[in-house]
C-alpha cells in the first residue's frame, strides 16, 4: 500500500467556482452536499465545501491539498487520513471497505455499514472491554496467501455524544472539535486500546439498516454477501468501468473466502455487553 505524497498549498479565503457538475456526491442525512467529486485534467478534485479541496493524481499516488483559511488542523488531518487516503488507495487498486474493525482472538473482525449504523459504537465497546480496535470508518483489505490482511488505521475513533457519554470516561483524551460535525474525536489510550499491527481478517459483520428489537446474527453468502460489500466499498471513480470490474472481482473473492454475517441489534447501551458476547461466540465457532 503506497502512502500518497501530499503537497499542501496556501490556504484560500474562498474556494474557486467549478464550472462543471460533480460526477458523484456524498450527501449528509439532511440531503445537503457533503462532498463533490470532479474530473479534471490533472486528476480528481474532491471538494469538501467550506473546508478543503483535494486533487488526487490519476494513479492515486499524489495529492494536492488546498485548505480554506481558518479550518482547524485536526479537521484537515481527519479529512486527509480518513477520507482522501482511502479513496486514493482504492484508485491504486486496493480493496477499501467502509468499516470499523476490532481484534478478537488475534484476528480482525470488521463491522460494515453506512454512517449512523453503530460501527464506531461497537468498536469502542469492544475496545473498552479488552479487544482493541484496529480502525474506524475505513479498512484496507489485501489478499495474502489463502487469507486477507488488514493494516491498522489511525489511533482515533469518532463518536456521537450519546455514545461518548455511555462508553467513555471523562479522563479520556480527545482531539479539538472537528469543524464539520458534532462527533467527538477520541484518542486511543489505556482504556480505549488501539491495535498497532496488521492482522489477518477473520469475519465481516454487516450492520442492518433498521434497528432491531433483538440481537440477530445470520450468515450470508453469494449475491447477498456481494451486495453488502458493494454497498460498503469506497471507490474514487464510481463511473469508471475498469475500476468497477476490478472492485467487483475483489469483492467476489472476499465473499468466497471470508465468513460474512448480517448483524441486527437494539441500539440500547445496556445491551451492548450481550451484543459483544454474541459476536464473540460466533467468532469462536469459526474454523
Amino acid at each position: 500500500m503506497t502512502i500518497p505524497q501530499v503537497t499542501r498549498l496556501a490556504p484560500v479565503q474562498q474556494q474557486a467556482a467549478i464550472e462543471i457538475a460533480p460526477f458523484h456526491c456524498w450527501l449528509l442525512p439532511d440531503g445537503s452536499n457533503w462532498t463533490g467529486f470532479y474530473r479534471q485534467e490533472q486528476g480528481y478534485l474532491i471538494r469538501f465545501p467550506a473546508l478543503a479541496d483535494f486533487l488526487v493524481s490519476p494513479d492515486g499516488n499524489e495529492i494536492l491539498m488546498t485548505p480554506v483559511a481558518g479550518v482547524g488542523e485536526t479537521t484537515l488531518s481527519h479529512l486527509l487520513h480518513n477520507q482522501i487516503f482511502p479513496l486514493a488507495w482504492s484508485h491504486q487498486g486496493k480493496q477499501v471497505l467502509h468499516a470499523s474493525a476490532v481484534i478478537i482472538n488475534d484476528k480482525a473482525i470488521a463491522f460494515l455499514g453506512q454512517s449512523g449504523r453503530g460501527k464506531s459504537t461497537l468498536a469502542t465497546s469492544f475496545a473498552t472491554s479488552g479487544c482493541p480496535f484496529l480502525s474506524d470508518d475505513s479498512l484496507v483489505v489485501t489478499e495474502s496467501g489463502n487469507g486477507f490482511i488488514v493494516p491498522p488505521g489511525q489511533a482515533t475513533i469518532r463518536l456521537w455524544h450519546d455514545s461518548l457519554d455511555n462508553l467513555v470516561s471523562a479522563s479520556t483524551l480527545m482531539h479539538p472539535q472537528l469543524d464539520y460535525t458534532d462527533k467527538a474525536c477520541i484518542i486511543a489510550d489505556s482504556q480505549i486500546r488501539h491495535h498497532e499491527k496488521e492482522a489477518r481478517l477473520g469475519a465481516l459483520f454487516c450492520l442492518e439498516d433498521d434497528r432491531s428489537e433483538s440481537i440477530t446474527i445470520r450468515k450470508i453468502r453469494g449475491q447477498d454477501a456481494i451486495l453488502y460489500l458493494v454497498r460498503n466499498s469506497l471507490v474514487l471513480d464510481v463511473e469508471d468501468t475498469g475500476t468497477l470490474r476490478r472492485n467487483f472481482a475483489q469483492i467476489s473473492t472476499l465473499a468466497e473466502r471470508i465468513p460474512i454475517f448480517r448483524l441486527g441489534f437494539p441500539h440500547d447501551y445496556a445491551q451492548l455487553s450481550l451484543v459483544r458476547n454474541r459476536i464473540t461466540e460466533t467468532v469462536n465457532k469459526l474454523p
